[in-house]
């Protein structure tokens, strides 16, 4: 009975014990659920507030590099466009010095065009001057013939209009419009072997120069003031006509080429057959 006390009361110590540890723990587990409780509240607190604090500062700065985004885009074209337009204003000098480079050339080459066409102009107005000085000396030598030829004072001609009068009359008798041709005709090489800046030829070929009732003596006339012309020339030269009414003087060897020719001495002849 004795030992089964001791047993008994190991038992109920042993349990006391263990009711106690329960106990204690049971505490711990309160202590710790309330800590944990009081530590999930104040996390939630703390996350609450982070994801608030977060979330804001975010926002404003998404939004402002938005606008930075934004404002470096239109930075970007500003430069684009910056660069743009200054390719176009050095494309824009550089054709505007080529502009004036050729504008300077334009102005050399349009000077001496107009001091050419000066220079040219002067010369057409000093050889035509030249030529008519000719004819008229032509036209008042010639015989008796016709009044404005004595009385010339001026000759004006024209090539393209194959014009030509004398002090302003244009109609004159066949014959005498033939001497006027051949006064032309002539005082063109009679003035280029005179005058040095002439560049006509100091040559002259005339098939004839009787024609339209043309009078001997006329024509006789013509040619001695053509071969006295042509022999005081200042330049070499040679004229030659070809007449059927020769002046006596000037059918010699010096003057004239070949035969003269008559009905006797024909051009073309035919060998006895």
């Amino acid at each position: 009975m004795e030992k089964s006390e001791k047993k008994w009361t190991e038992y109920a110590r042993q349990r006391q014990n263990s009711l106690d540890l329960q106990a204690s723990r049971q505490r711990k587990i309160s202590d710790l659920k309330a800590k944990l409780t009081k530590t999930t509240e104040l996390w939630e607190q703390a996350g609450r507030h982070y994801t608030v604090s977060l979330r804001s500062p975010t926002t404003e700065l998404r939004t402002k590099l938005r606008s930075l985004n934004r404002e470096a885009g239109y930075a970007q074209r500003a430069l684009e466009e910056l660069a743009t337009r200054k390719s176009i204003v050095a494309e824009l000098r550089e054709a505007q010095l080529r502009r004036d480079d050729l504008q300077r050339e334009i102005d050399t080459v349009q000077a001496v065009i107009k001091a050419s066409e000066k220079r040219n102009q002067s010369q057409i107005s000093q050889a035509r001057h030249f030529i008519e000085l000719e004819i008229l000396d032509f036209l008042r030598r010639d015989l008796e013939r016709q009044s404005t030829f004595k009385n010339a004072e001026s000759v004006n001609f024209e090539f393209d209009g194959d014009r030509i009068n004398v002090n302003g009359e244009s109609f004159f008798s066949a014959s005498s419009m033939v001497y006027l041709r051949n006064s032309f005709i002539a005082s063109m090489t009679i003035a280029a072997a005179n005058e040095k800046s002439f560049s006509h030829p100091r040559f002259m070929l005339m098939d004839t120069i009787e024609d339209k009732g043309m009078e001997p003596e006329r024509s006789k006339n013509f040619q001695r003031i053509l071969y006295e012309k042509s022999s005081t020339a200042i330049s070499k030269n040679q004229m030659i006509i070809a007449t059927s009414m020769i002046a006596p003087e000037l059918d010699n060897p010096d003057v004239t080429v070949g035969a003269f020719y008559t009905h006797q001495n024909r051009t073309l002849r035919f060998a006895n057959v």
